[in-house]
């Protein structure tokens, strides 16, 4: 088989990323210290459809086809404080270095499996010509997950705690018992 071949319909195989990314930047100096700090969010939605060549026929002249699609979404948060003290000692510079990194990373992850004619999970193409084209007439459809429901329960036992603490005057609670639900769809 030709490197070059399509398994699936090139018209209905795609990827999409969107990114949405801040970050800053903080540079301080008092005398020899300096402290850098470091803040990073960023959201990330990838999708993407896939057909997969799977069995071939004993005698070679069929290939089975399946389909899927696959949605990410991930929101990150980071923070980085580095501290950097430079001095001089009996002749020789030093540098002494001390840092601390902070992060949260959230992922959700949705695929689908793809169904030919609206009936069967596999479709068996010719194997060499296994680029398919659906017709209008049904073709491909891989499942979206639309509409979704989705429930979130945020401190079940309504437990305190703290979420960060900076210093003996700066510290912040977590939240208490919350529930959120969301009803999502694509248009």
């Amino acid at each position: 088989m030709d490197r070059s071949t399509y398994y699936g319909n090139p018209n209905d195989s795609y990827v999409n990323t969107r990114v949405n990314l801040a970050s800053a930047t903080l540079d301080h100096r008092v005398g020899g210290l300096s402290i850098r700090n470091r803040t990073l969010i960023a959201d990330y939605r990838r999708s993407y459809q896939n057909y997969v060549p799977g069995a071939v026929s004993a005698d070679q002249s069929t290939v089975t086809l399946t389909s899927y699609n696959n949605a990410t979404d991930r929101r990150n948060i980071f923070n980085q404080t580095d501290l950097t003290y430079s001095l001089t000692s009996g002749g020789l510079k030093h540098t002494l270095l001390a840092g601390a990194e902070v992060g949260r990373q959230l992922t959700d992850n949705f695929r689908n499996t793809g169904f030919f004619n609206n009936a069967t999970t596999s479709v068996l193409v010719p194997y060499g010509a296994p680029t398919i084209r659906p017709d209008g007439r049904g073709g491909v459809r891989v499942a979206h997950p639309d509409p979704r429901l989705q429930a979130n329960l945020e401190n079940l036992f309504d437990t305190a705690y703290v979420i960060n603490a900076d210093s003996n005057t700066n510290i912040s609670p977590g939240s208490p018992r919350a529930m959120r639900v969301a009803l999502t769809a694509r248009f």
